[in-house]
């Protein structure tokens, strides 16, 4: 990037899009730059409207220095998920621990605050990004065992060689047929959600 682009500023930004995508920003490269060249690479400070907490396990702001759960509030925020209001009470929460108790998305993204600035530190549960998307593997379990030759299964993000994540699904059952079990699964999920690596177990360890 320096190489080819010397005289521009390079912008880590980070956000889910609850938060309207962008959420914090934290300049790479140029006279404002704060990352030495290391591999840990901050996501920066909130961007003006956005309020971000490092916050423990029942939403109260921890020290400086010490990992959290990373929350975010203000204007920009998602009002639910439509169609799951249980979905939307986990992850909507009203923190009451802060002045004027306000309102703030869990993201589920661990981070600490380190030299003035936010650094992420990796995700809380087995989410994982795959094609943009933020895919759960218990969402794809949970799919894939609505099929009736099913009876049990365990879905893994394994990392992939290069970068990113793949999926592989172990199930036990009858005669299964990857085929079928993947185009059972085109009818419920995302492509990005349906596993690439499939084994037909016994039994599952």
């Amino acid at each position: 990037w320096r190489a080819l682009l010397p005289g521009n500023v390079l912008m880590n930004s980070y956000g889910p899009t609850e938060a309207s995508v962008i959420a914090t920003t934290a300049a790479l490269s140029g006279p404002e730059a704060v990352w030495n060249g290391q591999d840990t690479m901050p996501i920066g400070l909130p961007r003006p409207g956005v309020d971000a907490i490092v916050a423990d396990e029942h939403g109260y702001p921890v020290a400086v220095g010490v990992a959290g759960e990373l929350l975010l509030s203000g204007d920009a925020l998602a009002l639910a998920y439509r169609g799951d209001a249980a979905l939307t009470a986990r992850r909507f929460v009203t923190l009451p621990a802060l002045l004027q108790r306000p309102r703030a998305y869990r993201t589920g993204d661990r981070v600490c605050l380190q030299d003035g600035q936010l650094v992420f530190l990796g995700r809380l549960d087995n989410e994982v990004k795959i094609s943009g998307l933020r895919i759960d593997p218990a969402e794809v379990e949970n799919a894939l065992l609505t099929h009736t030759g099913v009876q049990e299964v365990a879905v893994v993000a394994v990392p992939r060689t290069q970068t990113g994540w793949a999926l592989v699904a172990f199930v036990v059952g009858g005669d299964l047929d990857p085929k079928a079990l993947r185009h059972h699964l085109v009818e419920l999920l995302p492509a990005a959600a349906i596993p690439g690596h499939w084994q037909v177990l016994d039994s599952l360890p």
